[in-house]
């Protein structure tokens, strides 16, 4: 199964279909998506009161697609991130909570990961900088 975002058409639809009373998985098939799709978009963009507002909806979906980076911008955010962690000597942590400062979100995990997969150790000595080392046991 392919995975598609909803579209504004599928959120007004969703809206228009709760007023009239009709249930989550009567909708699901409605507009041809998993019962589970219209919980979780129900759960996501509900308000405090618990009314759907397909409007709202849509500028908070927009707005999570727009935060967060895609594959061409993540590996330049790699590299500023890499260079934070060579030249500043920060932690992956400080790294994370740094970017975040700037609306640049990255997770200090992937940062781990790279650094883990970095076989060509062109991050000269940073992965022992970063990662704790477990201490030698003595017998």
């Amino acid at each position: 199964m392919t995975y598609n975002q909803l579209t504004s058409e599928q959120r007004y639809t969703i809206s228009i279909l709760l007023q009239q009373g009709m249930k989550q998985k009567y909708i699901a098939k409605a507009i041809k998506v998993s019962p589970s799709t219209i919980s979780r978009e129900l759960k996501r963009n509900s308000g405090k009161q618990g009314h759907y507002n397909y409007k709202t909806a849509q500028l908070n979906a927009n707005y999570r697609k727009h935060r967060k980076p895609d594959n061409r911008s993540k590996a330049q955010i790699m590299e500023h991130a890499i260079g934070l962690l060579v030249t500043e000597q920060w932690s992956p942590q400080q790294i994370s909570g740094s970017l975040a400062l700037e609306n640049v979100f990255i997770s200090h995990e992937t940062i781990y990961k790279y650094i883990r997969r970095d076989t060509k150790n062109q991050i000269i000595g940073t992965a022992d900088s970063v990662e704790a080392k477990r201490p030698c046991k003595t017998a």
